[in-house]
């Protein structure tokens, strides 16, 4: 795994919590749907909720890039996949309930960062994997 693909990737968990910033700011876990349902009888549960999980989900980046990603371990490129699915999976469900309420909701700035970082990721491990391809192509007898 080249340099390109753990600094995207750093960059990718930068932006990730850059992005859990503006929602706790804008207060997502008062307006979102899926908050709203879920604490529909605690709703003072729903800001403590809201801090853990992104907290946990932005430690748990930083925790892949330093243990697998940064010395390249076994299972990096699957855990920078795993977090290309994750983010398309967040730019994917804020852009429909963008779509919904036709306007700004907590989260809706940063988000569209992501796209051009997901490209650039995607096309990062595409091209890590042909380098990769080819180097054992010419390697054998």
């Amino acid at each position: 795994m080249n340099k390109q693909i753990k600094t995207a990737f750093l960059a990718m968990i930068v932006l990730q919590t850059i992005h859990s910033i503006e929602e706790f700011i804008f207060k997502i876990y008062e307006v979102s749907p899926q908050m709203k349902l879920v604490f529909q009888h605690e709703p003072d549960l729903a800001k403590p909720a809201f801090i853990a999980s992104n907290l946990l989900l932005n430690l748990f980046g930083f925790i892949c890039f330093f243990y697998w990603v940064r010395p390249t371990r076994q299972a990096a490129r699957r855990i920078v996949w795993i977090w290309v699915g994750i983010q398309l999976v967040t730019v994917t469900g804020h852009f429909i309930w963008a779509m919904k309420v036709s306007g700004y909701h907590p989260g809706l700035v940063t988000v569209p960062l992501f796209i051009p970082l997901i490209i650039y990721v995607v096309y990062l491990l595409r091209q890590d994997l042909l380098q990769a391809g080819n180097s054992n192509f010419n390697s054998s007898p």
